[in-house]
């Protein structure tokens, strides 16, 4: 099947060779490997999929919901004290759901930092 695409670049040339060594083929990139145990990764994918960021910015848009009526509109004195309270409630939820996400989002940098000044093994 022809290729008829003008951007594409051209296939690269592959040669079978020997299955146990390995063959790097250079296309205009550099690929930076790093090992990495199965622990640490492990940890890094439990940093990353948290659902901290999830649930922040579920209490954020609560939040934000409720406290624009509650500043624009007049409401009777049962229902402000219910937005009040799912206003207070939502942003301190939100807070301590957007400290925890900074803390792991940091933890998981600190880490592949980490990972990337290992002495190099060849």
């Amino acid at each position: 099947m022809p290729n008829n695409s003008r951007n594409s670049a051209p296939p690269p040339n592959i040669s079978t060779g020997d299955s146990t060594t390995d063959q790097l083929i250079k296309h205009g990139r550099d690929i930076h490997m790093y090992g990495i145990t199965d622990v640490e990764l492990d940890v890094l994918e439990s940093n990353y999929e948290s659902s901290s960021f999830n649930f922040w910015q579920l209490c954020l848009g609560i939040f934000i919901g409720f406290l624009v009526p509650l500043l624009t509109v007049q409401l009777s004195d049962r229902v402000c004290a219910i937005f009040v309270a799912i206003v207070g409630t939502s942003g301190l939820l939100a807070l301590s759901f957007g400290i925890k996400w900074i803390r792991e989002r940091t933890k998981a940098k600190q880490r592949i930092k980490q990972i990337k000044e290992r002495p190099k093994s060849n």
